[in-house]
């Protein structure tokens, strides 16, 4: 997040370093001079016992390298030369830059030094107010809510969900009702026989299709159905679209996970069923849903924030903009 709303400021802050195109432009100027006196000590003006280093006139002293060894775990000799190493790179760079690529970056670390001190101790997702995430938990729960609430409308609790796979016939290959009783009546043979066996996978029942298709019907294998609710508007909101209400009641009378069940019809054909999962209701109370409800509400709600924030600012300096 600092980083976001750093770009945006450090966006903010860079077109002040541009130049005026008329005489009515203003143009705020920072005394790039400020930037060679930063945490720098003339070696002339640095205390014997402090001095370790000196870089072409400038000192680098025992606290540089204390510093060093512990922010970064080096050891004092690494810590020195990195010292050195950093105030010759400082040095060099100083000759490179010009003034305005200073400005630019002197406004840039002003602002997230700003950021850090004062936003972010302000607002953060801690200081978000228990009754917007009251009304958001509200909002997910209800029978009424935001579209926009669709993708995390179950996170905080649903009905129970059932997942299944399938051998299916589809009703096209299945020509007059002579022809349905004999692919029922395979089915509940192929299911006697599997009642027999281990079945403890879904390759395992899988494998029980072959047995179908001795029968000469083309048979379908279908693992990848969605874990299933019995109330219409959860499989509409999760997957845009209905399921046969006769397939998902018989869904649910299966006993238990790993139940293989009695083939039945729909408009759709005939069904073998193997009850993969069972998913159980759950619901969480708004205080069970509190921190989850900060991380999915926190990138918003601190990006209005900082618009507040900003505003807050405006409104404390006198400032014209001219077109």
């Amino acid at each position: 997040m600092i980083k976001t709303i750093s770009l945006f400021l450090f966006t903010l802050v860079s077109s002040c370093s541009r130049s005026p195109s008329s005489s009515n432009d203003v143009l705020v100027k920072i005394n790039t001079s400020v930037f060679h006196g930063i945490k720098r000590l003339k070696t002339k003006d640095c205390p014997p016992q402090s001095l370790v280093a000196d870089v072409n006139g400038y000192a680098v002293t025992v606290a540089d390298v204390e510093k060093l060894m512990k922010n970064k775990g080096l050891s004092s000799s690494e810590a020195i030369e990195k010292a050195v190493a950093d105030e010759l790179v400082w040095q060099e760079s100083l000759k490179k830059f010009d003034p305005d690529i200073l400005n630019y970056f002197h406004k840039a670390v002003a602002a997230w030094y700003l950021i850090e001190q004062d936003f972010e101790k302000k607002y953060n997702i801690e200081s978000i107010p228990d009754e917007k995430l009251k009304d958001l938990y509200d909002n997910i729960q209800g029978p009424a809510y935001s579209a926009s609430l669709t993708s995390i409308k179950f996170y905080f609790g649903h009905s129970e969900w059932r997942q299944g796979i399938q051998l299916v016939v589809n009703i096209k290959d299945i020509p007059d009702k002579e022809n349905m009783e004999s692919v029922l009546s395979m089915m509940r043979l192929v299911k006697s026989s599997a009642n027999s066996s281990n079945i403890v996978t879904d390759n395992d029942f899988g494998n029980l299709a072959w047995n179908l298709q001795n029968s000469y019907f083309r048979v379908g294998f279908e693992n990848a159905l969605p874990p299933l609710s019995k109330k219409k508007i959860e499989n509409r909101l999760r997957f845009g679209r209905d399921f046969d209400s006769f397939f998902i009641e018989k869904l649910f009378e299966a006993p238990s996970e790993g139940e293989i069940m009695d083939p039945f019809i729909t408009k759709y054909g005939a069904h073998f069923v193997y009850l993969k999962k069972i998913i159980p209701e759950f619901n969480k109370s708004f205080e069970e849903s509190k921190e989850e409800l900060k991380k999915k509400m926190g990138m918003g709600w601190l990006i209005k924030s900082f618009e507040k924030w900003i505003s807050e600012k405006r409104s404390k300096y006198n400032y014209r903009i001219y077109l």
